[in-house]
């Protein structure tokens, strides 16, 4: 069953990683979903996949807009999106700007992902 779900790898993640290709913005940032929240939490998130994906250079575009929206004192402000409101049917979040908090756990997950893609032997062509 392993050897099997490691043969069946690229098919599996296939979906995701596009989807992930398709809401990444051209400076690289990569919000929840399209013209939704964008923290670095999740973010990092989406650039450790992208780059064991094979998505380098795009791994590579989400860790440089990171560093563009790096604040003077090393923190990350993001968009709490759990703060925003739902739709009227309550199946989704509402397509508006979040509020702007600065959150240590943003720091410590781009922390992650800048470790991650150093133990992946990746460097910025």
């Amino acid at each position: 069953m392993l050897l099997r779900a490691a043969v069946d790898i690229d098919a599996r993640i296939a979906g995701p990683v596009r989807r992930m290709l398709d809401i990444q913005q051209p400076d690289g940032a990569i919000p929840w979903y399209e013209d939704g929240p964008w923290d670095s939490w999740n973010h990092a998130e989406c650039a450790m996949a992208l780059a064991v994906a094979g998505e380098r250079d795009a791994a590579w575009a989400a860790m440089e807009a990171l560093a563009a929206r790096q604040h003077a004192d090393g923190a990350f402000a993001g968009e709490y999106g759990n703060a925003l409101p739902m739709t009227a049917d309550l199946m989704r979040i509402e397509r508006i700007a979040g509020p702007q908090v600065r959150d240590t756990n943003f720091t410590a997950y781009v922390a992650t992902a800048a470790l991650h893609l150093h133990l992946l032997g990746e460097r910025r062509r």
